[in-house]
């Protein structure tokens, strides 16, 4: 299992084969993974590159890739391309943010098409296309 370190909440190998495959395809480094009401958990690690197809992010270190939705609740975002999904806190250092929900955290540079941001708050440092 290159770059997954431990497996978690009773899932197992071939769990991430038949259900999660986008995983293994993903460059990844001493991922901690699980799993939570059918969804896969990340609960620790570093994405180098790779499309992230739902799941919930629960802590860890995104270097680059694309995310297509699920629920981010805290980690270091550094750069990608955001597709979609709930953000509930963490650091966003930069890449591009195309719609979804942002509930909070910190937000360093990159582009924003569009979503949602909790209470209106306003990103001095969002550029918008």
């Amino acid at each position: 299992m290159k770059g997954i370190i431990d497996l978690q909440d009773g899932l197992t190998y071939n769990d991430l084969k038949v259900k999660y495959s986008w995983v293994l395809e993903a460059n990844i480094e001493e991922a901690v993974i699980g799993e939570r009401n059918n969804s896969l958990m990340w609960h620790g690690g570093k994405w180098n590159w790779g499309v992230w197809r739902s799941g919930i992010w629960k802590h860890g270190i995104w270097e680059n890739g694309i995310w297509d939705g699920g629920f981010w609740m805290f980690g270091v975002w550094k750069h990608g391309i955001w597709n979609d999904g709930f953000w509930d806190n963490g650091y966003w250092r930069d890449g591009t943010w195309h719609n979804g929900y942002w509930n909070g955290g910190s937000w360093g540079k990159g582009t924003w098409n569009g979503g949602k941001v909790h209470n209106g708050e306003y990103f001095e440092h969002i550029s918008e296309r």
